[in-house]
């Protein structure tokens, strides 16, 4: 039995860190506990409902949200305890650790034999964000997007707001605005000004003009958007609820952003193809378009 001990990031880092450990607990058959959902498990029904399809997988360690919550904490603050002083096995549990492959920005596979082993024998505690199954995470897709469906009231304002969008053009963008803390993460790297943006949605509509298409964007951000900066484009950028603009993005037609576990969830889940804004210069290109499907490395802030 697998028990995830430590919290990854927001909610995007959130979905795809579980992700991964549903997909090779189902693959090899082990329990699953996942108790650091709470804050989020309101918005998708089988989740709230603890609803894995009869799979042993559960997204709480107690059903009381507030004793899930406290106990989750005490797992968290006993498992970087017992690493600090280099143990790594009790006489009824082993402890599991990623740390090193976060800090290189480098993927743990799941697929380990000496983790699968650990999983179905032991009772195993796992501490880090890079834990990844790519194989399958890809061969269990349409449960894992099933589980991560969000509720029917989120459903349908995703689709007034796309219906909005259709329109008004016949492809629709999604442009992802990250700000907030990418101010700081990677000494701000990926923190772009409006001017920014507002170059590659251009180049976005030359592109779509040349073969023949109209387009208008979807705005979404952590932050207020400015819409009279963007006003010489056909711009939809109403304040939303944050699970919302994650659903909206996945039901566009290209999305547009700086690296991010957001709009990868996004492009992973609706099959959108995604273009990543690396830097200020990167020309907008139809052919660096990418679905994204293994949900692999760091953009947003994880735990340290």
């Amino acid at each position: 039995m697998v028990i995830v001990s430590s919290r990854a990031g927001q909610l995007a880092n959130r979905i795809i860190h579980f992700s991964n450990f549903i997909a090779n607990a189902i693959e090899h058959d082990y329990r699953l506990l996942y108790p650091f959902f709470d804050e989020y498990r309101e918005y998708f029904e089988k989740i709230e409902q603890n609803d894995f399809d009869g799979y042993k997988i559960s997204s709480r360690l107690v059903q009381n949200k507030c004793l899930n919550t406290s106990l989750s904490n005490y797992l968290f603050f006993f498992h970087r305890l017992f690493r600090k002083v280099g143990l790594t096995k009790l006489p009824f549990l082993e402890f599991h650790s990623v740390l090193t492959h976060d800090e290189q920005d480098l993927a743990y596979s799941m697929e380990n034999p000496a983790f699968v082993d650990l999983a179905k024998k032991n009772l195993l505690l796992t501490f880090g964000w890079s834990y990844r199954d790519e194989v399958n995470f890809k061969k269990h897709a349409s449960f894992i997007r099933t589980v991560f469906t969000p509720l029917p009231v989120y459903q349908e304002e995703t689709k007034r707001i796309l219906a909005e969008c259709k329109s008004k053009g016949e492809v629709v963008v999604g442009i992802h605005i990250r700000r907030g803390d990418y101010k700081a993460f990677n000494g701000g790297k990926w923190y772009f000004e409006d001017e920014v943006y507002l170059e590659k949605m251009k180049q976005m509509r030359a592109l779509l003009k040349q073969h023949g298409k109209t387009c208008v964007f979807l705005v979404c951000s952590n932050e207020a958007v400015n819409v009279d900066y963007f006003s010489e484009l056909d711009v939809v950028a109403e304040p939303k609820h944050f699970i919302v603009d994650l659903y909206a993005l996945a039901k566009c037609d290209y999305l547009i952003g700086p690296p991010s576990t957001f709009t990868i969830w996004a492009s992973f889940y609706g099959q959108v193809p995604l273009f990543k804004i690396e830097r200020t210069d990167s020309p907008v290109i139809l052919s660096n378009f990418k679905i994204h499907y293994k949900c692999l490395q760091t953009t947003e802030s994880v735990l340290k």
